[in-house]
């Protein structure tokens, strides 16, 4: 079944200590079709690299391809269905390029 875009739950934290890029990645992904969006911090600001995790059913999502230019090779994660109540967790590093 294909998944829509306006359906998942994103959450973004920014990990990278640069201010605002988590509502910059909001934006950003809101122009590409996605809608539930929350954003915060990370635990901590010394990501260096953008780790997404997500349930399995997603991994052949869109959203990798809509970030993949803002980032090289991020790490990817699996989160279990019942573990948490977001689809989608992009924790932002030092390696995602936002204008």
């Amino acid at each position: 079944p294909e998944i829509k875009k306006e359906e998942l739950k994103i959450k973004i934290l920014n990990g990278s200590g640069i201010k605002g890029q988590a509502a910059k990645l909001s934006t950003y992904l809101k122009d590409k079709g996605y809608k539930e969006i929350v954003v915060g911090n990370a635990d901590s600001f010394d990501y260096e690299k953008t780790i997404i995790k997500l349930k399995e059913e997603y991994l052949k999502n869109t959203i990798l391809k809509d970030i993949s230019t803002l980032t090289q090779k991020p790490k990817i994660e699996k989160i279990k269905k019942e573990d948490l109540p977001e689809d989608i967790i992009i924790i932002i590093g030092k390696d995602l390029e936002l204008q």
